[in-house]
């Protein structure tokens, strides 16, 4: 294992290498994209968070409904077998 994480390194590093020779090349600076993705990453978090509270809400009240019904049925189960 430790042997292909190297291999995978070295991978990463020359193809980087290569990569970053052929930017120079044309003159581009990735560092100037990056500045313009802080908005867009918050924008990204936001809607998750937003995202993630409207289906928390549905997965509660589901779960109000799922949960002690699967219990039901683990019980019964387990006193089938006995």
């Amino acid at each position: 294992m430790p042997g292909k994480l190297l291999d995978i390194i070295i991978k990463l590093l020359v193809a980087s290498l290569g990569v970053g020779f052929v930017l120079s090349l044309f003159d581009v600076n990735p560092w100037a994209y990056v500045g313009r993705l802080g908005p867009l990453s918050q924008d990204a978090v936001d809607l998750g968070t937003r995202l993630f509270r409207w289906a928390w809400t549905f997965v509660i009240r589901g779960a109000a409904v799922i949960v002690p019904l699967w219990l039901i049925y683990v019980l019964l189960t387990y006193l089938r077998r006995r």
